[in-house]
């Protein structure tokens, strides 16, 4: 194996990385950071706020005591916004954390692989690049710009094995390592 592949294949794995790193940090943003969640705007109308009581940030609890309190989406804003099925809502929030998930996965661990990404270096580097503008550059503030660069230079590396290393995969199985 020469030393460029295992340079490649620990670059994917820092883009994958990194790529989940924005994934998780973007939903930490949006968990914490909504204006919408406890008590929320779902409120029924004449809804007296006194009576609910915050779970965390996100979760809104009634005290009330009647039918209001059984009867009442509460927590409407939230479940629309972190368990919606509505696909540019479900795109939005998950796209990087998807992304770095089938990244590491996906060239580590041959039960998880999409071949047509992991099949050589050339389609390795066109899927980061897809990471890079679509997992990373848009998401997690300057994280997710510092990690977009990293992973630009990443991208570098792996067309550097494409043209150098042209017998070595870009995927390597590791399954055996952790028990698979």
């Amino acid at each position: 194996m020469g030393k460029l592949a295992l340079a490649g294949r620990a670059a994917i794995a820092l883009a994958g990385l990194l790529t989940l790193g924005c994934g998780v940090i973007h939903i930490v943003i949006i968990v914490t950071d909504s204006e919408n969640w406890c008590p929320g705007s779902s409120l029924p109308p004449n809804y007296d706020t006194n009576t609910i009581e915050c779970i965390g940030p996100s979760l809104a609890w009634s005290t009330a005591g009647n039918t209001d309190s059984v009867r009442s989406n509460l927590n409407q804003d939230w479940r629309l916004m972190m368990f919606s099925l509505q696909p540019s809502i479900v795109v939005d929030i998950w796209t990087p954390t998807v992304l770095g998930i089938f990244t590491l996965a996906g060239f580590f661990t041959k039960g998880l692989r999409i071949n047509t990404i992991a099949q050589s270096w050339l389609a390795a580097t066109l899927w980061l690049i897809v990471c890079m503008l679509w997992g990373q550059f848009a998401y997690a503030g300057n994280f997710g710009i510092v990690s977009g660069f990293i992973t630009s230079v990443i991208c570098c590396i792996t067309l550097a094995c494409h043209f150098l290393e042209p017998d070595e995969a870009p995927s390597k199985d590791f399954s055996g390592y952790v028990g698979y």
